[in-house]
């Protein structure tokens, strides 16, 4: 263990120049950049460490890169991540270009830094520090590096039907979380379910001189009203059978949340916002975030927004929604009954598109290659490391755990709690990437029966 921290130490400057190389792709998928390029990077990088490694196509997706290289051991790990990230916008609040990775005060600013450039390069960096120091993996390893995460993973199913019995293994490595404020190490065991869309109400050909305002329906008026009737001022969802195929948490779930440090005041530093909602104390914040489904108001665009006045009367409204879900709610589902509430409220008249819908997902608590993951984690970070049943954020984890078998758990990874996930100044230390690839390491000697 000493060899490989004192190796990994050594390479920590050529680790974060090509860090920063990958960082320099936009590789924006919303707007389909620099995908092809970002994945040649990575295929160079796997089959540069000794990998079978390929692009895996599907029609209309940009490349999976699928690589494999056999280890010693029977067990192999899979390591799911993704090349793509989110847009900059807005750009004038970045401190720094944001594909530029420049370093500042101990830190790495870009997009996709922590979200998810940085968890899968040093997992590829783990497996290189492997190779120099023991010669060998002690296990199989799999990397499956979807471009489209970002976007919802529209074509992830595809590749999964076609391909997925190539992505078989003992256990996942889910992306990475993050860690805490105080840089204790967090897992966790599922994430949130998916479903985005967008509301459009149309009233006109054109926008109207407000004055006519008396006679003119206005768009924005009827999404409000429409807002008003989706979710009451407690937080309550309104749509109709929307909570009927909740689960609610077990108790081994809710006393693993109990035996975790979350402390609301930390989290809105953290998040940098002025307030919280309000609830009773800090398991039940935390409880809220994990378990409860929720519908957001992502954007509200109508009418005029620029300097000064103008006195119109918009032609259309667009709201953008995401609903997360908890299990077994299915976004399909949910759909149906968002449909269905529309025509009942009468806005049949509602134009509704798509864009995202993914299922919860969980593993179980009892999967049998958790504990020693999380006694190399005590081991490497110095603290008991917190176990979250599941995430309050979204992925396409359902399709490896109910299709393809696979308990995937989110380890520890290079970002923290501040690092501005999909925030201008995306950013990381560079003391947890180093930390999170001496992670990486250590877990696959364990798994692979070295220590």
């Amino acid at each position: 263990m000493t060899q490989l921290s004192e190796w990994v130490e050594r390479q920590s400057g050529r680790f974060l120049d090509e860090l920063k190389a990958f960082i320099n792709f936009p590789t924006v998928s919303a707007e389909g950049r620099a995908l092809e390029e970002t994945s040649d990077f990575l295929l160079d990088k796997l089959r540069s460490l000794g990998f079978r490694a390929e692009k895996l196509r599907v029609e209309g997706a940009p490349p999976l890169v699928f690589a494999e290289r056999r280890g010693r051991g029977n067990l192999t790990l899979v390591f799911y991540n993704h090349y793509d990230v989110q847009p900059v916008d807005p750009l004038n609040e970045w401190v720094c270009g944001p594909f530029s990775g420049e370093v500042r005060d101990g830190k790495m600013f870009g997009r996709g830094v922590a979200d998810d450039k940085g968890d899968l390069y040093a997992r590829i960096n783990a497996v290189e520090a492997l190779l120099e120091t023991v010669g060998e993996l002690p296990l199989t390893v799999k990397f499956v590096v979807e471009g489209e995460e970002e976007v919802g993973s529209p074509h992830l199913h595809e590749y999964i039907e076609r391909y997925g019995e190539r992505m078989r293994g003992d256990i996942c490595f889910w992306e990475g979380s993050d860690l805490t404020l105080d840089g204790r190490p967090q897992f966790y065991l599922g994430v949130k379910g998916l479903l985005y869309v967008e509301l459009r109400i149309e009233t006109a050909e054109r926008d109207q001189h407000s004055m006519y305002a008396p006679l003119v329906p206005n768009p924005a008026w009827r999404m409000v009203w429409l807002l008003n009737r989706l979710k009451d001022p407690s937080g309550r969802i309104l749509i109709p059978g929307f909570y009927d195929d909740v689960i609610p948490p077990t108790e081994a779930e809710l006393a693993a949340v109990r035996r975790n440090e979350f402390k609301r005041e930390l989290v809105r530093e953290a998040l940098a916002v002025r307030e919280l909602l309000p609830t009773r104390d800090d398991f039940e914040a935390a409880s809220s975030l994990l378990f409860n489904p929720t519908c957001n108001i992502a954007g509200f665009a109508s009418g005029y927004g620029g300097p000064g006045a103008k006195t119109v009367l918009p032609r259309e409204a667009r709201l953008k929604m995401d609903f997360r879900l908890v299990p077994r709610q299915d976004p399909h589902k949910i759909l149906q009954l968002l449909k269905r509430y529309l025509e009942e409220l009468g806005y049949g008249d509602v134009q509704l598109q798509v864009f995202a819908a993914e299922k919860p997902a969980k593993t179980s608590m009892e999967t049998p290659h958790l504990k020693p993951l999380l006694e190399v984690a005590e081991a490497t970070y110095g603290a008991r490391p917190l176990l979250w049943p599941t995430m309050y954020g979204t992925g396409p984890m359902a399709l490896f755990i109910n299709e393809l078998g696979l308990p995937s758990v989110m380890p520890p990874g290079v970002a923290y709690t501040g690092s501005a996930y999909h925030a201008p100044n995306e950013h990381i230390h560079l003391s947890h990437y180093l930390k999170g690839v001496e992670f990486v390491a250590r877990s696959m000697l364990r798994l692979g029966g070295k220590v």
